[in-house]
């Protein structure tokens, strides 16, 4: 009987919430073909077409905490307040160009409800506190979620509900550009994933990139007591590493081991690739 009291309160919730709901013009997103093209991230309205209209309601919270992540193209990496940026976030950008390089941020602990009633935190909620909504019509240019580890995409997606972004055709992941700051091969279509990793987990997995080359050192001198045969030098380089001072305190030995392998199967890899490959790991293992 309480549940579905609770149904028709809910029920009742949302048609008072449609009632009040205001119409804004909405302008479609890019199409793939127009990801690809290198000019569209600059190129503003310019190659947006009218849309449908999107609701404007006060269904979600706007974020206490909002974050703003900027990219520095001289290093090709994301800042939050002159930090390496690093941890699991919704985020939406601006259409406006002079915007690039520009990431709003809600982050994984504030978007989780701490009660069954209380307003979610979402990309419209956000998008409001960015100012990327305006009274008659929205500007927002990009929205997902994103996984950011030691000032590189790890990973973003089209995750968003209410703006519906496209994704990127498979053959154009694997090419060498980005949109809006954001590489090409970091991006993953929502459909195809489950919950990003929280950023508990990547915290750990960033303080290892931040000392990687110290890391890879060691793994150099596994690899001379190996005598460079591939298959020894995970197992020396473990047993050089674990319980060390470049292994974070908070990761279990267990993870640590796996985290260790990672590190030399892939040790060759740029940082931008390997912190994509990193993810795939630390969402399938228990960190701390």
């Amino acid at each position: 009987m309480l549940q579905l009291q609770q149904m028709i309160g809910n029920r009742a919730t949302m048609n008072v919430l449609k009632t009040n709901q205001k119409p804004i013009q909405r302008n479609e997103y890019p199409s793939n073909d127009e990801l690809e093209n290198e000019g569209n991230r600059l190129a503003g309205d310019d190659n947006r077409t009218p849309g449908l209209n999107l609701f404007k309601s006060d269904a979600q919270s706007e974020p206490e905490n909002m974050l703003v992540a900027n990219y520095n193209e001289e290093v090709n990496k994301w800042f939050i307040d002159g930090d390496l940026a690093t941890g699991s976030f919704l985020f939406v950008t601006k259409r406006d160009k002079s915007d690039f390089g520009t990431l709003y941020l809600a982050t994984d602990s504030e978007v989780k409800p701490t009660h069954y009633n209380e307003k979610p935190i979402g990309h419209m909620g956000l998008a409001r506190r960015a100012g990327a909504v305006e009274e008659e019509h929205e500007v927002v240019g990009y929205a997902g979620d994103i996984v950011l580890t030691d000032g590189y995409v790890a990973r973003w997606t089209n995750d968003s509900g209410h703006f519906t972004p496209p994704g990127l055709k498979e053959e154009a992941i694997k090419k060498d550009k980005t949109y809006w700051g954001l590489p090409y091969k970091a991006f993953k279509n929502h459909t195809l994933l489950g919950d990003p990793p929280d950023t508990s987990k990547v915290k750990p997995f960033a303080e290892m990139v931040q000392k990687r080359n110290a890391i890879n050192e060691v793994i150099a001198e596994a690899k001379a007591e190996a005598n460079n045969q591939e298959k020894f030098i995970a197992g020396k380089a473990v047993k050089k590493l674990k319980g060390g001072p470049l292994i974070p305190n908070s990761i279990t030995q267990g993870s640590a081991k796996k985290l260790i392998e990672f590190f030399v199967k892939h040790r060759e890899l740029a940082d931008e690739e390997f912190v994509v490959e990193g993810l795939k790991v630390i969402i399938n293992i228990v960190l701390v």
